[in-house]
């Protein structure tokens, strides 16, 4: 029995510590990465399990009681005993490193937020400062108020789970809308995904659906009356569309059918739409202000229309006519330097990207985002090829898993082997490691991987050439996986070699 020696240590190494005078400044926490069998194996000993404690003590520590939930019983009757005494975890760790990173001096949420990046999985289930110390006196934002949950489903080729990435993301989305919607600061609200199920789909045979619920917890300090349950409603289906396109990876793109009767309220969108909407029959009453751009009918006019004035400046839209004009212009056609009006597929990043030159590039590259979700990256250099790459990097560090998207819109080039795309690489060295895909300039799509420091790079290409498309790299662990997808298509394609590549497992 070694408990004896193990608590004479501690006893030891604290009496040192009160010594000094400072046990109000020392928190001792013991952890395991993993919790034990109740129940013993056949050498009289415990295998490894699941659900486990920490033992946590110091001078501020309010002591002496059992945070969390403890079981009910050992017998294999509990609820979440699923045998041999392994039991199911119902705190995670998060819970008690978030008071604790309080208690050393990191209050602001962002901040707290980096520290943990995961603890804004678990929602309300967490412990401040003031939970756990004496001197604690934080308390935890966006919680005590009303809880509204929504259930939501994604259809995936495989069967898993959703990451803890990708259930961030779609709370992300989520929260980014409930804060315009309703007017609130993002702290005063928090998102999470809960009880999981995995099910063979009826809407994709073949596929998986991951089902689960998107829960939103509320401050207290926000009265009930405020938030609408339909708009939550309404802003995770949202938000979850909008997570199946560009944020699960390998999942089934959503969209629902139209109501059968109109709506009292505006919907909530997290995209713009792509195409303009059409009516049967035209608006009662004429709008107040003129429009940008044409509206569409699906009947035609019963009256032709008269026009009273000419407009005074020329229009930003080309006008539509149902006859064709009784000769060609004289004059020559004209050019608009202006974007076109029509909304895209951009959205905003939630963090700001740097840029750098990698390698001896000649001519020093640049990267900036020239309007809201539209990043333009100009650079130069020999190639991003062999064992080593010249080009121009506009980058961010990540860390767990990861998927990125983008939509190349346009791309201006000189040389055929010109390259844009997504890109994961272990360092700014210019022999790094990477897993990328790119659009080519002449070539098509590239699926490029140099899986080892200084190694030769390798390509799969198929020469199909597009002057528009949509590329989406997943990280899992260590194992890559690259997608495309055509403008003119709603399906994902995987694209090139899913590959294992140590060097980054964790950038």
């Amino acid at each position: 029995n070694k408990l004896p020696s193990l608590n004479h240590a501690v006893a030891t190494f604290w009496a040192e510590i009160k010594a000094q005078g400072l046990e109000n400044s020392v928190t001792v926490v013991q952890g395991s990465e993993f919790g034990r069998t109740i129940s013993p194996n056949s050498n009289k000993g415990s295998d490894h399990a699941w659900g486990g404690n920490y033992f946590m003590f110091g001078g501020d520590v309010k002591g002496g009681k059992i945070m969390g939930e403890y079981p009910k019983s050992f017998s294999e009757s509990d609820p979440i005993n699923i045998g041999r005494g392994r039991l199911i975890p119902t705190t995670s760790w998060d819970a008690l490193f978030y008071g604790l990173t309080q208690w050393m001096g990191i209050t602001d949420q962002d901040e707290i937020e980096y520290v943990l990046p995961n603890s804004q999985n678990f929602g309300c289930n967490l412990f401040t400062d003031y939970d756990l110390f004496n001197t604690g006196t934080q308390v935890l934002n966006g919680c005590g108020g009303a809880e509204h949950t929504t259930p939501i489903t994604f259809q995936v080729p495989e069967i898993r789970l959703l990451t803890g990435e990708e259930q961030k993301q779609i709370c992300i989305l989520a929260m980014r809308t409930v804060s315009r919607k309703f007017n609130l600061d993002r702290s005063k609200a928090r998102c999470y995904v809960a009880d999981q199920i995995i099910d063979d789909s009826v809407v994709a045979p073949g596929m998986y659906d991951v089902n689960g619920i998107a829960v939103l917890n509320f401050d207290g300090g926000i009265p009930a009356s405020m938030i609408s349950i339909a708009e939550v409603e309404a802003i995770s289906k949202a938000a979850s569309a909008t997570a199946s396109d560009f944020v699960i990876s390998g999942a089934l793109p959503q969209s629902e059918a139209p109501s059968s009767m109109p709506s009292m309220q505006p919907s909530t969108s997290l995209q713009p739409s792509m195409n303009p909407s059409m009516s049967a029959m035209p608006s009662m009453p004429p709008s107040e202000y003129p429009s940008f751009v044409p509206s569409q009918s699906a009947q035609p006019s019963v009256e032709p229309s008269i026009s009273t004035v000419p407009s005074i400046v020329p229009s930003s839209v080309p006008s539509l006519s149902g006859i064709p004009t009784p000769a060609p212009s004289t004059q020559k056609p004209s050019i608009s330097i202006e974007p076109t009006p029509h909304p895209t597929a951009r959205k905003v990043f939630e963090e700001e990207f740097r840029g750098m030159d990698i390698g001896y590039v000649g001519i020093t590259g640049q990267s900036y985002e020239a309007e809201s979700g539209l990043y333009i990256v100009q650079g130069s250099g020999a190639d991003i090829w062999s064992s080593f790459d010249q080009f121009h990097y506009m980058y961010l560090e990540t860390s767990g898993d990861a998927t990125f998207t983008v939509l190349i819109e346009g791309f201006e080039a000189q040389q055929e082997w010109a390259k844009g795309g997504i890109m994961f690489r272990d360092s700014l060295g210019a022999s790094s490691s990477y897993y990328s895909m790119f659009l080519t300039y002449s070539n098509g799509l590239a699926n490029q991987r140099r899986i080892c420091t200084n190694c030769d790079s390798t390509l799969y290409g198929d020469g199909i050439t597009y002057a528009s498309v949509w590329l989406r790299v997943s990280k899992v662990g260590n194992v890559f996986k690259a997608f495309y997808r055509p403008t003119t298509s709603s399906d994902w394609t995987t694209y090139g070699e899913v590959i294992s590549i140590d060097s980054i497992s964790s950038n």
